[in-house]
């Protein structure tokens, strides 16, 4: 039986509102957990292997440093879970998080 696995892609950030899209490429269908302190926790299910994406958004003392300063780095968890009961895969990585700043 195959050991499931989890690739993570490059972030790419989304300066409008903050967010930063997270692509993984998944071993096999099963549940895709992203969470961490100042994000929101996001969970997406896999139908099969490939690749999936994840948006990252930052809430409380994230958010409000990314809107003051511009710039965040938020430490995710991500976790996925195989649907055919094999061990979750965990996996931790850094984000960083830009939003434009706004011209008055």
């Amino acid at each position: 039986k195959k050991e499931a696995s989890v690739t993570t892609g490059k972030a790419k950030p989304n300066k409008a509102n903050g967010t930063a899209s997270l692509s993984f490429t998944v071993s096999g269908p099963g549940k895709l957990a992203v969470s961490g302190a100042g994000v929101k926790k996001a969970v997406v299910t896999v139908k099969g292997g490939g690749t999936v994406s994840v948006t990252v958004n930052p809430t409380g003392k994230a958010l409000k440093t990314l809107n003051k300063t511009g710039k965040v780095t938020v430490k995710v968890t991500i976790v996925f879970t195989p649907a055919s009961g094999g061990n979750p895969v965990t996996k931790t990585e850094k984000v960083v998080l830009k939003k434009a700043a706004k011209h008055h």
